[in-house]
């Protein structure tokens, strides 16, 4: 095993099935294919029909404050009824020490839905800065079995860890997803997801055993000194990640920590 390998890894396609899918155009491109869905650079890989109005059973989220909310019920169903910029209005998430505080817990995972509804979330800032024992850093902390997070663009997201310790998890949309399911989300923006000692991930730090990753993609370049992954650090048992895309590069250099990395998993768990 050796303690100081350096991985830099980009990879342009996972199709579980074998097949393709389309690259970005025009800069992406890297191969043609006419296999549908295609994916234009900010675009949503399947398209969105963005809902007007708040459907039966949801509750509308229209700015920062609104999706701090989500917090307070966690069996709650949701949705984006406009774009949410972290950088104007009056908001103190992107700002104060650690900036945004990650939704759901271990012991209080997010088990409800929330529709990104085709919009976007801008300039998201979560860093590891709350306490030296806090080990999620992302949207989401922590998404369980019955969480479903679809329809959702992370825009130029900053995610990061300070403390030079394991135990950590970080990626821009969820740190641990222990079961549930993303769908149809993508993050994108010059920031470097920079995990130090975290296991991270373009999409989730950790999808756990039986969840499912489907038609999302990563354009955000990778660090970590430990397992790292274009769009999750590691995977469980049973894990589903299909039609999902990769274009990060993913830097691991791991000193004292066991490393592994990939382009779409850094660790693949059994059946996965």
């Amino acid at each position: 095993k050796n303690k100081y390998r350096k991985a830099i890894v980009i990879t342009m396609t996972l199709v579980l099935t074998l097949s393709m899918v389309p690259l970005f155009p025009g800069e992406w491109a890297r191969a043609a294919t006419s296999v549908e869905p295609a994916v234009t650079s900010g675009s949503f890989m399947v398209p969105v029909v963005q809902e007007t109005s708040v459907p039966d059973g949801y509750t509308g989220i229209y700015n920062a404050t609104d999706l701090d909310q989500v917090r307070n019920d966690l069996d709650g169903n949701y949705i984006l009824m406009a774009d949410i910029d972290f950088t104007t209005g009056d908001n103190p998430y992107g700002t104060r020490l650690g900036g945004w505080l990650p939704i759901g817990e271990e012991t209080a995972p997010f088990n409800g839905m929330l529709d990104g509804n085709g919009h976007k979330i801008v300039r998201l800032y979560a860093h590891n800065s709350f306490s030296e024992t806090d080990t999620l850093v992302g949207l989401f902390g922590v998404v369980g079995g019955q969480g479903h997070i679809k329809d959702l663009y992370l825009k130029e997201a900053s995610v990061s860890g300070d403390y030079e310790r394991p135990g950590q998890y970080i990626a821009p949309f969820a740190a641990r997803l222990l079961g549930g399911t993303i769908e149809n989300c993508f993050a994108d923006g010059p920031e470097i997801i920079n995990g130090k000692m975290a296991i991270s991930g373009g999409i989730v730090g950790e999808a756990g055993d039986g969840s499912t990753i489907s038609y999302c993609y990563n354009v955000k370049e990778i660090m970590s000194e430990h397992h790292a992954g274009g769009i999750a650090g590691i995977t469980g048992v049973g894990c589903n990640i299909n039609h999902c895309i990769n274009f990060g590069y993913i830097y691991a250099d791991g000193s004292g920590l066991e490393v592994a990395s990939g382009g779409i998993t850094g660790v693949l768990g059994e059946g996965s």
